[in-house]
């Protein structure tokens, strides 16, 4: 069988350092590699054209975040193409305490992020919210009654 790792890769044309340190600071993140245009240049593409202004634009990084990888760059994935935001795709957190969904709460909403859904509890969840933080993307907290996917909404 393959099991492929899956992470989230974001494209913020020339806010992925800001976006590195929001979720530093909000998700306890932990950066593992970055590497900017001028640095690919130099140590591994030096045919790679830069644009001007876009030297310091990272041209890849890395982030851990608990179990899971957030991937960031500057550069389109498709040259040329403007990059834009979208709702269809979102960061799901489950947490597990409503203690600790809280302070992740607090801490995305004091940096900036807008609420979607203010927490609350539902069928499924003790704790349930949504933010769209700085950069666009959406992201869900929830701390999930039950955490085996066979027995939800039993």
């Amino acid at each position: 069988m393959i099991e492929p790792k899956i992470a989230l890769f974001l494209t913020l044309d020339g806010k992925a350092q800001e976006a590195i340190h929001f979720y530093q600071e909000t998700l306890d993140a932990t950066l593992l590699f970055a590497i900017t245009n001028q640095e690919y240049q130099e140590k591994l593409d030096p045919t790679l054209e830069i644009l001007a202004g876009q030297e310091q634009y990272l041209s890849h990084s890395i982030l851990q975040i608990g179990d899971f990888q957030l991937q960031l760059a500057d550069n389109p994935l498709i040259e040329g193409e403007p990059i834009q935001a979208g709702n269809h795709l979102s960061l799901s957190l489950t947490i597990d305490d409503t203690k600790t969904a809280q302070k992740l709460y607090q801490r995305l909403v004091e940096k900036g992020s807008q609420v979607i859904q203010a927490p609350s509890e539902n069928p499924f969840a003790f704790f349930y919210a949504s933010v769209r933080d700085p950069f666009g993307v959406i992201i869900q907290l929830t701390v999930e009654k039950e955490v085996d996917p066979s027995k939800k909404g039993e």
